[in-house]
């Protein structure tokens, strides 16, 4: 199950900040490429999702549909690490699964005490997520001085989609 708070922020650097007053520890900034797989807009339509994500790793996620409560998102989760990502994107491919979209991502990530916080640059966007119980995720959110309330419910490619720009149909996966 995958718990977590998302907010908007103007800049990523007073949270930055604030996480290193709160004694958090930086593990490092990755570049994410993102490709989410459907099948004639079933997963869409259930709210669910199929990505592929590629970064330090490469790993294949299932999330189901969204439970959103007091600015935090539950959703089910199942992730899997795989070693290659053309033939797992071949394999999709067989089992009918096309790429509808696709999502670049810069993510900083710090740990803290019972959470993990993610700083996200996106084209559309500076983002804070926080992984954790719920109430972890609230109480650090207040702790770095950001409102729960302020939570999203949505996902980042739903965002992605409402607000551009979107790339419906990618061509690249290896970054040439």
């Amino acid at each position: 199950m995958e718990i977590e708070i998302k907010i908007e922020v103007s800049s990523l650097d007073p949270v930055r900040r604030r996480l290193e007053l709160l004694g958090a520890t930086p593990l490092g900034v990755a570049e994410e490429d993102n490709l989410y797989f459907e099948q004639d807009g079933n997963l869409y339509r259930r709210g669910e999702s199929l990505r592929l994500r590629r970064d330090r790793d490469i790993r294949l996620t299932w999330k189901g549909p969204s439970d959103f409560r007091k600015g935090v998102v539950h959703r089910e989760e199942i992730e899997i690490h795989v070693d290659d990502l053309d033939a797992t994107w071949a394999l999709l491919d067989r089992l009918g699964f096309d790429v509808t979209d696709r999502l670049a991502k810069r993510r900083e990530t710090w740990t803290v005490p019972g959470a993990v916080v993610a700083l996200d640059e996106l084209a559309f966007g500076s983002f804070v997520e926080i992984e954790g119980d719920a109430n972890r995720v609230r109480e650090l959110a207040l702790q770095i001085e950001l409102d729960p309330a302020n939570g999203i419910p949505h996902s980042y490619r739903r965002l992605q989609r409402e607000r551009g720009p979107y790339d419906k149909a990618p061509n690249l996966v290896d970054g040439s």
